[in-house]
């Protein structure tokens, strides 16, 4: 399930979810009393975590996600031993909350896994503090670009590039992946579009990141964005080919795409102000008939298209 998961992160296409539905039919994950120990309970849990969220069941991901978290501290013994598991159930809901846009509820979650070095009787190993920090930090970028606070996310990158460059070698190479990603997004959507290619390039250029291939189809797009917004539209034509093939080479059968790269083949070629109102005018409404369906909606959404749009109408 974790390496169906890791290729694509949300971005599923319908065989992939059946993929899905046959692993969650296995007998040992039809009740949770099956699951004898500790250690069995918290994998029924996260199994049925991960399903409902990447079938797109997200109030059930939440409710399950709360379930767990409220089973990991009736063990308050085991939360001593297993800190990581304690930090893994925070980190869950966390993530649940921003896709119901409890962003309050998901921020004060995150102070909760802050404060996990606080607690008493507890052996942090580093390891977990760097993890622990990536995990904040990416969130709260989360949160401020998918609630459209695009100055405060550029405020907290400001505020905490200097700790990440501290633990560059230490820290994950899809956490990168993902901070320059958000971080680009919120450049993207303040119209600093310089500063938001320079992340966009180190991601797409200097990243090996084979896991999450959405993040790296979501830096395209908005590659796409910024070349647009630079007045770069002799690169259009070669950026959507790219792209194309990027989608195709990893399975991204989602409308949205083509849709968007059609657009921009569009745009590249008229880009007189109300040329590109024309062209958005009559594009926006078939992106919000897409939205409709689950996978399309996570990718609109992830480089929030729609902000983008508007702001081109106004």
């Amino acid at each position: 399930m974790l390496a169906l998961i890791g290729r694509k992160g949300n971005a599923r296409n319908e065989k992939e979810i059946l993929e899905f539905k046959k692993i969650m039919n296995h007998p040992y994950l039809k009740k949770e009393t099956l699951a004898l120990t500790f250690g069995a309970k918290i994998l029924f849990f996260e199994s049925w975590n991960w399903y409902y969220q990447h079938t797109f069941q997200i109030q059930k991901a939440y409710e399950n996600s709360n379930r767990t978290l409220a089973f990991v501290e009736k063990n308050k013994a085991k939360i001593k031993l297993q800190p990581q598991t304690y930090m893994a159930a925070i980190s869950g809901l966390v993530s649940r909350c921003i896709n119901l846009n409890k962003y309050d509820e998901a921020l004060k979650n995150i102070a909760k896994m802050e404060s996990i070095a606080e607690m008493k009787g507890l052996q942090i190993p580093k390891s977990l503090k760097t993890e622990i920090l990536s995990f904040a930090i990416e969130r709260r970028l989360m949160i401020y670009g998918f609630n459209r606070d695009f100055k405060k996310g550029i405020d907290l990158y400001e505020k905490t590039k200097d700790e990440i460059e501290k633990h560059k070698k230490s820290l994950r190479q899809t956490f990168f992946s993902m901070y320059h990603e958000l971080i680009g997004l919120c450049f993207v959507h303040t119209k600093q579009y310089d500063k938001a290619l320079s992340h966009l390039r180190i991601l797409m250029d200097d990243t090996e990141d084979k896991q999450r291939s959405d993040t790296f189809l979501y830096a395209h797009l908005l590659h796409i964005i910024t070349h647009f917004e630079l007045k770069n539209y002799q690169l259009l034509p070669y950026l959507t080919k790219s792209v194309q093939r990027f989608a195709k080479s990893r399975g991204f059968t989602q409308e949205t795409v083509s849709l968007f790269l059609k657009m921009f083949n569009e745009l590249a070629k008229k880009n007189s102000k109300k040329e590109i109102v024309q062209i958005v005018t009559s594009y926006r409404p078939k992106f919000k008939l897409l939205s409709k369906q689950n996978a399309d909606d996570v990718i609109q959404g992830t480089i929030d298209l729609d902000y983008w749009m508007a702001e081109k109408l106004k």
